[in-house]
């Protein structure tokens, strides 16, 4: 028969479950710190990396492959010189966008291109990397992020004939382009220089000039660069020109920028714990709490309750005044008080109690005892000056009464 205290849980099982969950909390916390580049990287949504239908991974790869300087860039790229291509979904942040456009502002000869969200999309559960489409964006959805830019910049929608294309509008640099329209049309209504227009005379792409060198360019329509778009030959021919047309020279850098939207440089608190220099940290505070543990499991015996700081009963009440009067020196100085105390008591016992003071000492004195009388007892209390003298004499003067009561209680 098991005994009824055995203990049903196996300490190794216990570790194993204990061990388990610290490193599926870890696991958890690191995912939380790192979901936006994770998510980025695993092609969802509007972004360089994607490759979606409305990602841009495509036309990253067809510059690339078509001998134009490309990377994927971080917030040092904001400062730099070149083409910096933006791609800008519903979750941007305002603040983190207007920082990006600032940073620009005091780079020299360089034109960044912004593409604007159109689609709503989610992930498809069998594929991660692609998506459907669940509608366009209203254009009161991404105020915020027009009104960023200033200039009283506003994106309108609406619907394309068949057959309608995007030209250029007074720009010989884009003249080549000639690109289908999709049936939704994303529009610039105001704010915006027209670059690009559709058959309608809307204005598809903008340009807000900063200096004499730089300028921002404004796609409202991502369909002309997006995956979708380049899967026919026209419409890589197409993004190329628009690409080379916003180029200052042939020889600027091409960078995608993967920053704004959670990327490269793209800290937030809980990754600090993950990288140095605080990650150092993190390790010592994982150490100090595996060693707590390891202490707690290897712990011998069940534990144990303190004991009071004041028991119960008479004896412990007299030896916590026993204590109190010996930590204040006045042992010593209780051998009258102690000597008087005797004396009443065997006056009661004896009789004697009409007898006061030096005529009952005197009494006492004479009572025959084996040893010393009381008289000689009583003196020695008295003239006790320490506390082991008075201990003495104490139990010299206890033994004295013990002996002389003894027939007589």
């Amino acid at each position: 028969m098991a005994e009824g205290n055995a203990n049903p849980f196996s300490p190794r099982l216990v570790a194993s479950v204990v061990l388990g969950g610290a490193i599926a909390f870890l696991g958890f916390l690191f995912l939380m710190a790192y979901a936006p580049q994770l998510k980025m990287r695993t092609g969802e949504g509007a972004t360089p990396m994607s490759r979606s239908a409305v990602g841009f991974y495509g036309l990253y790869r067809l510059a690339e492959m078509t001998g134009r300087p490309v990377n994927f860039g971080d917030r040092d790229h904001w400062y730099y010189d070149g083409l910096i291509i933006v791609t800008i979904t519903p979750d941007t942040n305002p603040n983190a966008l207007r920082d990006l456009i600032r940073a620009r502002g005091q780079a020299e000869n360089a034109n960044t291109l912004y593409i604007m969200p159109k689609w709503l999309t989610m992930p498809l559960p069998d594929n991660r990397r692609w998506v459907q489409n669940i509608g366009p964006i209203q254009p009161d959805w991404t105020a915020k992020i027009s009104d960023t830019f200033g200039h009283g910049l506003a994106l309108g929608i609406g619907k394309a004939k068949p057959g309608a294309r995007v030209t250029a509008y007074q720009s010989a640099r884009m003249a080549g382009v000639n690109a289908p329209q999709s049936t939704t049309a994303t529009f610039i209504a105001k704010g915006a220089e027209p670059v690009l227009r559709d058959s309608e005379g809307r204005t598809i792409l903008g340009r807000i000039q900063r200096d004499a060198d730089s300028a921002d360019y404004i796609l409202a329509d991502p369909d002309l660069l997006s995956n979708m778009a380049l899967k026919t030959p026209e419409g890589a021919r197409n993004a190329l020109r628009i690409i080379d047309a916003i180029r200052n020279n042939t020889d600027d850098s091409v960078a995608f920028d993967v920053a704004l939207n959670g990327g490269s440089n793209s800290r937030n608190l809980l990754q600090l714990m993950f990288e140095p220099p605080f990650l150092a940290l993190t390790i010592a505070v994982l150490a100090a709490a595996l060693l707590a543990g390891l202490h707690a499991f290897n712990r011998f015996g069940p534990p144990v309750p303190e004991p009071r700081a004041i028991p119960f009963g008479k004896r412990a009440l007299a030896d916590n005044a026993a204590v109190l009067i010996a930590r204040a020196g006045a042992a010593r100085r209780m051998g009258d008080r102690y000597v008087a105390l005797v004396r009443d008591g065997v006056a009661s016992v004896l009789g004697a109690s009409k007898m006061q003071g030096d005529e009952l000492e005197i009494w006492l004195a004479k009572l025959p005892v084996a040893g010393k009388d009381f008289g000689t007892i009583a003196a020695e209390a008295r003239s006790a000056t320490t506390s082991e003298h008075m201990r003495a004499a104490a139990a010299a003067l206890h033994q004295w009464k013990e002996e002389v009561t003894r027939d007589r209680r």
